[in-house]
């Protein structure tokens, strides 16, 4: 894999010194339906992240939430029992979605390109994490 860090938006529910896992990790959620619509409102085995700084900014700026954190996660430390989805190219996308044909494959591919989307399986220690940014949405640093 080409990065050594990636960086999460977290929910409002993560605790970084905790480690970051996902909303139900013993989901059977396809990957294809992750990327395109997202864990709000139902579970996911999935855990979203951005491949650089610039898009989880874009994604920060785009946010609902009042209060604002950014987490960067250090690959090189992640277990190996960890699966990490790179979805940041078409031909990777092509390969690793399940469904290449309706709504889902066309929203999923908008929102991974976007936002450089890399998806992790698995949990992810808190010594991998290390929180980057916690404040207002008015207040984030330019991207």
């Amino acid at each position: 894999m080409a990065f050594t860090y990636l960086y999460r938006l977290l929910r409002f529910d993560e605790d970084p010194e905790k480690g970051l896992t996902a909303k139900a990790p013993s989901a059977n959620i396809r990957l294809v339906d992750h990327v395109a619509y997202g864990s709000r409102g139902r579970s996911s085995q999935y855990i979203s992240t951005c491949s650089n700084y610039r898009s989880v900014m874009e994604l920060a700026s785009i946010c609902r939430d009042g209060h604002i954190r950014i987490v960067k996660i250090d690959l090189r430390r992640l277990p190996s029992n960890v699966r990490v989805f790179d979805l940041t190219s078409n031909l990777n996308r092509k390969l690793n979605f399940e469904d290449r044909d309706g709504a889902a494959y066309c929203n999923a591919n908008v929102h991974a390109e976007r936002f450089s989307e890399v998806v992790i399986v698995g949990h992810i220690p808190s010594d991998c994490v290390e929180l980057i940014y916690s404040g207002s949405r008015s207040s984030l640093p330019l991207f």
